[in-house]
């Protein structure tokens, strides 16, 4: 099999393929089109053996997250993994502690020791700031449990986000059909900071 192209990932030292796996489809057997267990480990050994080597997920993804570690943290050098945080029942909670204790339960599901980046799931500005939750994720960083921060978001809140330069990588929502996060995704990438595109398949 050929290799898949890959770049570095902003200001990170990366090198991704530019065809990433995003696990959401993973979380569990009660959505509309449920994956079982046998299933899941085919799809993530599947797509390792293709040399994808990025795979995203979420503490929000239901099973998602204990899938990975089940069936490939074996092979946890062969991708760079990413996860975000900030989840709690019925909602997001956008607190130190709460951030602190989603890494933990997550690097507990995904049976290793650290993730490569770590990702706020759609916090408002305001809550950035008041919360200080740039200061929550250094701190992670700081004892090696993360190695890049980043913040899954979009529209005016990525141009805020990436005027402050706090964050290494962006997730940001981008298709042929979905455009309007176009600029700003240059406006990311001249500070530079990576972007992680989802939905690019719409």
């Amino acid at each position: 099999m050929s290799e898949l192209p890959k770049t570095t990932l902003g200001r990170t030292n990366i090198e991704a393929t530019r065809l990433g796996f995003g696990a959401m489809a993973l979380r569990d057997a009660t959505i509309k089109w449920p994956m079982e267990d046998d299933h899941a480990e085919a799809v993530l050994n599947t797509v390792l053996d293709c040399a994808i080597n990025s795979i995203d997920t979420a503490d929000c993804y239901g099973h998602s997250e204990a899938r990975i570690g089940r069936y490939i943290s074996h092979r946890r050098d062969e991708f760079t993994l990413a996860t975000k945080c900030g989840c709690i029942p019925n909602g997001r909670g956008w607190n130190r502690d709460n951030l602190i204790v989603g890494l933990e339960r997550s690097l507990k599901r995904l049976r290793t020791d650290y993730v490569d980046i770590i990702q706020l799931h759609g916090a408002p500005v305001e809550d950035v700031d008041s919360g200080r939750l740039v200061d929550a994720l250094e701190e992670m960083r700081s004892q090696g449990k993360v190695r890049w921060i980043g913040h899954s978001t979009s529209g005016e809140a990525l141009s805020v986000f990436a005027q402050h330069g706090h964050f290494d990588v962006f997730q940001i929502p981008y298709s042929g059909l979905e455009r309007s996060n176009e600029n700003r995704i240059s406006q990311a990438a001249e500070a530079g900071m990576g972007t992680i595109v989802r939905g690019g398949v719409a």
